[in-house]
């Protein structure tokens, strides 16, 4: 398995991070441009046991249903998961490290050698840093 790592340092909370991280079915395909569709499968929550199938578009004109299972999450220090589909499986880990108010996030995913990057598993670190950060300017709507 070939091992693909990204590390990035976010100046968010590491709670906010792994919740937004966790949360599959409403931001995965804001932070992996990759991922058409998300779908949660088994489970009623986030979290260990949640399983999701993702239609991931891989080339022109081809896209693959993968599965991807947590396997671990310890808010806020680690989330794992485990993507398999018919072209391969990768197993990622995302750990959030806290140093003074802001993260060091770390991700790792051992995916099949053939593969440069696995497109349903990696992080998207900088597309998340930018995301979060929008998230947190923007005004909230008020409640009527």
């Amino acid at each position: 398995m070939a091992r693909i790592e990204e590390r990035v340092v976010i100046a968010v909370p590491p709670e906010e991070v792994f919740d937004y991280r966790l949360d599959f079915a409403s931001n995965l395909t804001t932070y992996n441009t990759n991922v058409r569709d998300v779908e949660q499968i088994e489970g009623n929550q986030l979290g260990v046991g949640a399983k999701y199938r993702v239609r991931v578009h891989v080339a022109p004109g081809f896209s693959v249903t993968s599965t991807i299972t947590v396997t671990d999450a310890a808010r806020p220090e680690r989330i794992a998961d485990s993507a398999r589909s018919r072209t391969g499986n990768a197993d990622e880990i995302v750990s959030f490290e806290p140093v003074d108010q802001i993260i060091n996030l770390h991700a790792q995913a051992f995916a099949p050698a053939h593969l440069d990057e696995w497109p349903c598993a990696i992080l998207r670190t900088q597309l998340i840093t930018q995301l979060l950060a929008r998230s947190r300017r923007e005004p909230k709507s008020a409640s009527s």
